[in-house]
């Protein structure tokens, strides 16, 4: 059997199914059944390959003349539409959409009008015929993977808690939620010692990595490299946008913050360390051989005190908020805890700690910031069982723990800063809501 494919855009007819003699009919009775009306179709917005859609369509019977076919259509998404016979009654129409790429992100709607006829000038049609098809062209932008940071320079020395650097992965899009974020190892030494994706909510994760605590890594240069994926599919072969990143990690531990350290601590109060900006705090009472009653500042990488500022009578205890923003130092005869602003160590608030009827002032024996919270501080004290929190130099309520026998020795905060920890000796750990 002879057929004649033809496409013919817009108007005019194009001579499908072609009799070939035999086995045909008047075509009076003729009808035509399109599977569906309305197409659907998707892309997204960096992709270049074009898109089609198609239904299919079948006739009750072919007349001996054959059946002419003919469209119009609107161009919003839609580029062509041609026809393709499948079977002796069967076909199916094709229909040709703009790349995603040309269009941008958004939902185009266009209609294909098919008219099939008995002649050429689509006089007489046949049953079922015209038939008008919705095409809804749904364009997204792709998903996209962004961090917040791609390189680290950690500087630590002896003295200092092992470091712990993040990374913000951020995913956008319409598959977000649905997109995996994998890590992988590119070369890092022993002092990586482990790593951890965090799943904060759908679109966010946070990277974890943990590095040896300075007094057992090596001292020099420690680099690791790592690569992270946004991934569609579990074997990572469809990535998302920007889903291949490359973390850099330089973790240096100092021969001279080690040599610095062991020099200046025997003569300080209390030491801390700054993960924000690399740097060491170190408190001066007023017995020490230098920089009596001040704050300083001990740069790890090169083992020397780059500032130091007056600080009040005995500074003692001293606490850095984990978003690197306040220094907190308590007097250790005065009741009172002295804030100062990071990095430059400007003085910001005091707080009075107030006075206990029986036994004086209220000394700060341990201070802890609420993570996540710079303005808020727990203190507990010396001179009682009692310990309070602050909001800047605000009283939060009343003293906690009074009926206590024994003054807490411990204080912590958990990670999210709902429970405020504290041990009060003989094993006894009291939670605080």
């Amino acid at each position: 059997m002879g057929r004649l494919l033809k496409n013919l855009l817009w108007a005019g007819s194009a001579l499908l199914f072609a009799g070939c003699g035999g086995g045909g009919s008047s075509g009076d009775n003729v009808t035509v059944t399109f599977e569906d009306t309305t197409l659907e179709a998707s892309g997204v917005s960096n992709e270049f390959s074009m898109v089609n859609v198609a239904v299919d369509f079948s006739f009750s019977s072919v007349p001996d003349a054959g059946l002419y076919i003919s469209f119009e259509f609107t161009q919003s998404g839609v580029t062509s539409v041609e026809f393709r016979e499948t079977g002796d009654t069967t076909g199916q129409i094709l229909v040709y959409l703009k790349s995603p790429n040309s269009l941008g992100a958004g939902v185009y709607r266009d209609t294909v009008r098919v008219a099939v006829c008995f002649d050429e000038d689509c006089v007489k049609q046949v049953r079922g015929s015209p038939k008008t098809l919705s095409v809804i062209y749904t364009v997204t932008d792709p998903t996209t993977l962004s961090v917040d940071k791609k390189e680290f320079k950690v500087r630590a020395g002896f003295g200092g808690s092992a470091p712990v650097v993040s990374v913000l992965a951020t995913l956008s899009g319409p598959d977000a939620a649905m997109t995996n974020i994998r890590l992988t190892r590119d070369s890092a030494d022993s002092a990586f010692i482990a790593t951890e994706v965090v799943q904060l909510s759908d679109t966010q994760r946070r990277v974890d990595f943990h590095l040896a605590d300075p007094d057992d890594a090596a001292v020099g240069q420690h680099f690791g490299s790592f690569f992270l994926d946004a991934c569609h599919d579990p074997e990572c072969l469809r990535q998302a946008d920007n889903g291949h990143q490359r973390i850099f990690i330089d973790y240096a531990v100092s021969q001279f913050a080690q040599q610095a350290m062991r020099k200046v601590q025997t003569g300080v109060s209390d030491v801390v360390w700054d993960a924000v900006a690399q740097k060491f705090y170190l408190s001066f009472p007023s017995t020490a051989a230098s920089n009596r009653n001040s704050i300083a500042i001990l740069d790890p990488s090169t083992g020397n005190l780059t500032a130091s500022v007056a600080a009040g009578n005995e500074p003692k205890h001293i606490a850095v908020s984990d978003d690197g923003t306040f220094l907190y130092v308590a007097s250790g005869d005065t009741a009172q805890v002295r804030r100062f602003k990071l990095p430059a160590l400007t003085p910001d608030i005091t707080i009075d700690l107030g006075r206990n009827p029986s036994f004086g002032p209220r000394l700060a024996y341990e201070i802890a910031v609420a993570p996540g919270q710079p303005k808020t501080l727990a203190v507990n004290f010396i001179s009682d069982s009692a310990l309070a929190i602050y909001d800047d130099n605000v009283r939060r309520g009343s003293m906690i723990g009074d009926d206590e026998y024994f003054p807490s020795t411990t204080i912590a905060w958990s990670a999210d800063a709902t429970h405020l920890f504290a041990y009060y000796g003989y094993s006894n750990f009291f939670e605080l809501h």
